[in-house]
C-alpha cells in the first residue's frame, strides 16, 4: 500500500490533528520521510514501528531537524541547578533524548551505543553564531537507533516504554496520549511498510 493510501485507511492524520492535550492545534501529520525513518529504525533495532513513531511525535512532532529543548537554560548543555541541587541537561537530537540521563544509562550499561558514532547521534553543533541553541545537525537514523535502544531497555509493555521515555511530570499525559493514538499508528504501519 502506498504512503497516502495507508494514511487514508488508518485515519492517523485526522487523529493527530484532533488531539489537543499537548497542543491547542493538535499534532502535525506524519510525513513520508518520518514514516520511512521509523520503518528503517524498527528494522535495525527490532522495535515496533508504532512505538518509535509515537515517541518521535511526542518528543519532536516528527521533526527530523529539531532545536534542543533547553529545559530552561539556553546557555549550557549541561549544568548544575542550585535550586534543585542536581545536574541538568538539554534534550537533544531528532528524538530529544536528555543528554545527561541518556549518557548515564549508557555508562550504567542499560543500553549501548555500539556501532553508533557520538557525533551522528548527538550532532556537533549546539549553538548558532548568536549563541542561541541551533537546529540539530545529527543523523536522524543514528539518533533514532539510540532512542530505540533506550525504549527497549525498559522491561514491560510498549505503553510502559513510551511512558518511561519522558520525565515523571509528563508520564500521565504520555500514557493518555498513547492510549488515544497507538491503534492509529499500528494500523498505519500494518499497511505501510
Amino acid at each position: 500500500m502506498t504512503f497516502d493510501e495507508a494514511i487514508a485507511s488508518s485515519g492517523i492524520n485526522e487523529a493527530l490533528t484532533a488531539i489537543t492535550t499537548l497542543s491547542p492545534n493538535g499534532r502535525p501529520p506524519i510525513s513520508q520521510e518520518a514514516a520511512d525513518l521509523h520503518l528503517q529504525i524498527a528494522r535495525a533495532e527490532k522495535i515496533s514501528s508504532a512505538l518509535i513513531s509515537f515517541t518521535h511525535l511526542c518528543e519532536a512532532s516528527f521533526n527530523l531537524r529539531s532545536v534542543p529543548n533547553t529545559n530552561g537554560n539556553d546557555k549550557a548543555l549541561v549544568w548544575w541547578d542550585f535550586t534543585e541541587m542536581k545536574m541538568k541537561s538539554w534534550d537533544l537530537a531528532t528524538f530529544q533524548m536528555n543528554f545527561l540521563w541518556t549518557m548515564r544509562s549508557v555508562a550504567a550499561k542499560e543500553f549501548t551505543m555500539d556501532g553508533l558514532a557520538w557525533a551522528d547521534v548527538w550532532g556537533t553543533v549546539f549553538y548558532d553564531a548568536d549563541g542561541k541553541p541551533a537546529v540539530s545537525n545529527n543523523d536522524p537514523f543514528s539518533s533514532g537507533r539510540l532512542a530505540a535502544r533506550k525504549l527497549l531497555s525498559k522491561q514491560g509493555t510498549d505503553r510502559f516504554r513510551a511512558v518511561m521515555y519522558t520525565g515523571p511530570t509528563k508520564q500521565v499525559k504520555r500514557g493518555d496520549l498513547y492510549d488515544s493514538l497507538i491503534d492509529y499508528f499500528a494500523k498505519f504501519f500494518e499497511s505501510y511498510g
